[in-house]
């Protein structure tokens, strides 16, 4: 499991910027008027504590940021769906920059257990946070 997450963090550049492309081109993307610096800094940041999560299962530092950026964007009316379908971008992304590095059958599997896992967890946080605004405001 180290080799896949050394390989993710190795990678960690080419991740961010391929997660970035993809983030602007989801339709209705909230993301296209953001400027490059701002989004690539939000996705790095992003990126690196998905990475310790998998690395340590330490969710603590996460949990605060991914809360903190629901609660925004709930605020810029932006739904649950949207939210949730830039993050299941990171494993497609993830899956496409590491392609040439995953040889083995073993690493793959590794590689969707861990961030499937890791995904499960953002999305219920998000799910969470979404429900707990819904309820607040009925």
């Amino acid at each position: 499991m180290n080799d896949l997450l050394v390989s993710i963090a190795a990678h960690e550049e080419a991740i961010v910027r391929q997660w970035s492309r993809e983030i602007r081109q989801l339709p209705g993307s909230s993301y296209h008027d953001m400027d490059d610096r701002t989004l690539l800094a939000a996705i790095r940041r992003s990126c690196q504590a998905l990475l310790h999560v998998m690395q340590t299962g330490d969710t603590s530092r996460m949990e605060e940021m991914l809360r903190a950026s629901a609660r925004q964007r709930i605020a810029e009316g932006v739904g649950y769906s949207d939210t949730m379908a830039v993050w299941l971008l990171y494993r497609q992304v993830v899956q496409r920059v590491l392609s040439d590095t995953l040889k083995d059958p073993d690493a793959w599997e590794q590689l969707v257990d861990r961030v499937d896992a890791a995904l499960d967890w953002v999305m219920r946080v998000l799910h969470r946070v979404y429900s707990e605004e819904q309820k607040r405001n009925r």
